[in-house]
Order: C-alpha cells, then structure tokens, then sequence
C-alpha cells in the first residue's frame, strides 16, 4: 500500500514540461484576460458590513482604504503578467495565488463566497512547486545553456485530492438534504430560488421551471450527486480524473444556463491535469522548430536584462486598463446577452468547450489507433507457429 502511495503521489501525474507550460499559458491568459479586481464597490460600504470569513483577513479592524486594494491589485497585474510570459515563474505563480485569495477574501466578506476562484487560487500556489516555467517561458529561456528540466509530479496529485475533496464537500449537504427522495426535484428547485433572489436569471431564463414533472428532473438529481462523488474516486487515475474534468466542462457550463453561476476559474484550473504536449506533437514533430520561434529565443536572451522593468510597466499597464476599461474579454465578448459578464462568460465556456471536444475525439482517435495496432500485432504463439 505504501509503494502505490508514493506512485500515485510522486509518479502517476507527472506530466512533460511542455503540457504544463500550455497549461500555465491558459491559466494566465484567463486570468490577464477575465480576472480584473473590481473592488470599488467596496469603499461605498460602511465597516458594520465587514465580516471576513476565517483566516488572516479578521485581523482587520473595518475595510482598508482604497490604497490597499490599488497595491494589491497592481502586484496582481504584474504576478499575472510574468505568470503568461514564465518570468520568475515560481514566485509569480505563489505571487498570484496569494494575491487572488487575499482579494477574493475582501470580496467574500460581505456574505458571498464563491468557490470557483478560491480552488483557481489554491492551483496557482500548488503549482508553484512543479516547475511549470520550465518550457514555453522566459525562465527555460535564462538557462538554455542548464541541464534538461525536470517537473514534480506531486503538485499535481494535490490538486486533483483538493478537487476531489471539494466536490465531496458539495455532495455530502445534497445528500443529507434530500437529493435521494424520489419524491423531490432538487435542481428544479434551486432554479426557482436563484430565480427569486438572484439579480439575474440564467441565461434559459425561466424555461427550466415551465416543466414539473419528477421523470424529467429526477435524473438531474442523481446524475449531479454521482458526479460529484464521483470525483473523489476519479483521482485514484490520472485518466478518470482527466475524463471527469471534462464532464465538469459540460456540467459546469449547464450550472451556468440554468443558474448564471460563473463556474470559469474551476474550469480553467483542470488545465492543470491534460497532456497538451501529445496535441502539440501531433501538430508538428516534437524535434522542429520555427524559424520565428528560434529568432524570439535569441531577442529574449539578448533583452533578458531589461525583462524585470518590462514586466512590471507591462503590470501596471494592465492595472491601469483594466481599472478604466473593465476585465479585457468583456471587450472581445460578442454583445449576445444582455449582461456583458454573462456574455464574456460565454465566451470562455465556447472556447473551453471547443478544446474539450477537441481533446476528446483526439484521445479517442488515438485509442482506436493503438486497439487497431494490437489487434494487428501477432500474439507471442502466432509468431513461435509461423517460426520455420
């Protein structure tokens, strides 16, 4: 038990550098992209509302002025920056994890709290320790003339046991609720209180709510709580835990039609457990590389010097934008909805959609492949019978 311990913990999800360098550009772009600290609202609230959740933040006497938010959001914007381009890339990613929970704890302290970002938080300082700037980045960059780099496989194993954790911690009040009586439809009642209390509908609006019938909505019931147990049994394989991060693309994406719940940063964070580097080298061979790629690596190890200023006018840069202009994507989002954070939403989960179907059929193009090859192969007694 001992030995399938330490393989799951330190063998079982390690991954190329490559595949975690394109996870660490996908988390960063979201984050440069979609997560603005818009923490304004804040100073217009007077201190009798402040109540922190537990940890750190109940040190706080009443809410900081709005000088501390501006500090912490910059270094956001500048971790976040030398997040995408791997600059320094352990401290960034510990820099951003950090700064994300200390802002979405101000931003809890008023009676929401929103698991998606929190989980996306906890990625980023795990991560931190698996070396995911060792390709794709400035940091692989710096010591070319190094020795091959290496990733940890450990961080990884945490991430998928806190998921699995996570989703259990959401099951387990479902169960004792109520979810297992045929006689109740738990989701179709949770869609009629979000549609009572919350400021806006789900994008189905009130459609969900037009049937009433227990063969149509039972289903959604048990289907949700096997999923969410699920999971915890899913990390026990590298494979189911990735098989399960892409239903949750799809289950995520339904909470969001029906609930207008923006689950995005959970959603994002499973980035963490896929092998991109076998979609890269099925793109192209793992030995080329383009001419402008080459040409990129050399201007980067000519300018390394001027790197740290650039980053941090790059940083403030973002700040200052996205405290104008809002999170960048609600710009790029097409004008579908009425609400520009449901339609920026909408369009992360139609890319994140996309990706997933895409990874899916790749997967499973390459599974038939290796049945088909094995089907082919002589089996050891056909090749000794066809032996002169």
């Amino acid at each position: 038990m001992a030995h399938r311990a330490d393989r799951w913990i330190f063998e079982s999800f390690a991954l190329t550098p490559r595949s975690l360098g394109v996870a660490r550009i996908i988390v960063a772009t979201y984050l440069v992209l979609y997560r603005a600290p818009e923490l304004g609202w804040i100073g217009s609230l007077p201190d009798t509302f402040f109540r922190p959740p537990a940890g750190p933040l109940r040190v706080a006497n009443g809410i900081p002025s709005s000088g501390v938010f501006t500090v912490l959001s910059v270094g956001l914007s500048v971790a976040t920056v030398a997040l995408l381009i791997g600059y320094h890339t352990r401290i960034a990613s510990c820099c951003a994890g950090l700064l994300l929970f200390a802002l979405d704890g101000f931003t809890y302290s008023f009676g929401h709290i929103h698991h998606s970002g929190t989980y996306l938080a906890a990625v980023l300082v795990i991560m931190a320790a698996s070396n995911w700037g060792a390709a794709y980045s400035v940091d692989s960059v710096r010591r070319r003339d190094g020795p091959e780099p290496t990733t940890e496989a450990w961080p990884l194993a945490l991430a998928a046991l806190l998921l699995g954790f996570l989703m259990l911690t959401s099951a387990l009040p479902n169960l004792a609720s109520g979810w297992l009586d045929p006689s109740t439809t738990a989701v179709r009642a949770h869609i009629a209180h979000y549609h009572v209390i919350a400021p806006h509908d789900g994008l189905l609006g009130t459609l969900p709510l037009h049937s009433t019938s227990n063969l149509i909505w039972k289903p959604f019931d048990y289907l949700t709580l096997l999923f969410e147990v699920g999971f915890v049994i899913a990390i026990a394989s590298p494979r189911a835990t990735r098989l399960f991060c892409a239903t949750a693309v799809v289950f995520h994406f339904a909470i969001f039609l029906g609930f207008g719940i923006d689950f995005t940063a959970s959603v994002v964070a499973y980035a963490v457990f896929f092998e991109w580097s076998a979609v890269i080298d099925r793109l192209r061979a793992p030995e080329t590389e383009p001419p402008a790629s080459r040409a990129a690596r050399e201007l980067l190890w000519r300018s390394r010097a001027a790197l740290g200023p650039a980053v941090l006018l790059a940083g403030v840069a973002l700040y200052l934008l996205t405290d104008h202009f809002g999170a960048p994507i609600k710009r790029l989002a097409p004008r579908i909805v009425a609400n520009p954070d449901q339609a920026a939403t909408l369009l992360v989960f139609g890319v994140a959609l996309a990706i997933t179907l895409a990874y899916a059929t790749f997967l499973t193009t390459c599974g038939a492949k290796r049945i088909r090859r094995s089907r082919l192969k002589p089996s050891p007694k056909q090749r000794v019978a066809a032996e002169p």
